[in-house]
C-alpha cells in the first residue's frame, strides 16, 4: 500500500487529497482517494487497458478504455493514464511522447511531453519521492510518502462493480 498526497490545481480551483494505492505490479492498481476531513472522493482501479471509476460524492460510475478522456472525471483535466501508471510504479516514462533526463540510477528526473506537459521528479529517499505534473491548464503535486506492508490483498480489492444507486457512463 502507497500512501501518497497531492495538490490538484486548475484554472478553476485548487484540491487536496490524499491518496492510497494498493498495487498488484504491472497488472492493476487502485486508488482510494479521499478530500478534506477523510470524505471519500472517488475509487479508481486502473487495468493495463481499462479504467474504472466510482465518483461518491455525485454518485456516478464510469468505465471506459486506459485512455486521457477516461480520467478527465478524476482530475478536470485529461491525464495520461500511462504517466500515472510509470509514477505509481516508479518508472521511467519515455517513449516517443515524452522525452526523459534521467539520474545516476535510471530513475527519471524530468520529462517533457510533445504536448509542452512537464513532470519533474525530486528523491528523499528509495519511497519518499516528489513528482510535480504541469501543463497549460493542469498542476498536480503528487507526493509519495510512505509504503506499507498488506496482508495478504482480498480479491474484491482490484475489482471496482457499479455501488448500488450510481448511474453509469461508459466511455468509448
Amino acid at each position: 500500500m502507497l500512501e501518497t498526497k497531492a495538490q490538484i490545481k486548475t484554472p478553476q480551483d485548487t484540491n487536496n487529497v490524499k491518496i492510497q494505492i494498493a498495487l498488484l505490479p504491472m497488472q492493476a492498481a487502485r486508488l482510494e482517494i479521499t478530500g478534506t476531513l477523510g470524505v471519500s472522493v472517488a475509487s479508481v482501479l486502473v487495468l493495463p487497458r481499462q479504467i474504472k471509476i466510482a465518483l461518491h460524492l455525485d454518485k456516478t460510475y464510469i468505465e471506459g478504455p486506459a485512455n486521457e478522456k477516461t480520467l478527465y472525471p478524476v482530475f478536470k483535466q485529461n491525464i495520461s493514464p500511462r504517466l500515472l501508471w510509470k509514477i505509481i510504479h516508479d518508472q521511467n516514462p519515455a517513449d516517443a511522447n515524452w522525452n526523459c533526463r534521467l539520474n545516476e540510477l535510471s530513475k527519471p528526473v524530468s520529462c517533457t511531453h510533445k504536448d509542452g506537459t512537464e513532470a519533474i521528479w525530486t528523491y528523499e529517499s528509495p519511497i519518499k519521492r516528489r513528482i510535480e505534473v504541469k501543463s497549460r491548464n493542469f498542476e498536480m503535486t503528487w507526493i509519495f510518502k510512505d509504503q506499507l506492508q498488506m496482508p495478504q490483498y482480498q480479491n474484491e480489492t482490484f475489482v471496482l462493480s457499479k455501488p448500488d444507486g450510481y448511474r453509469e457512463i461508459n466511455i468509448k
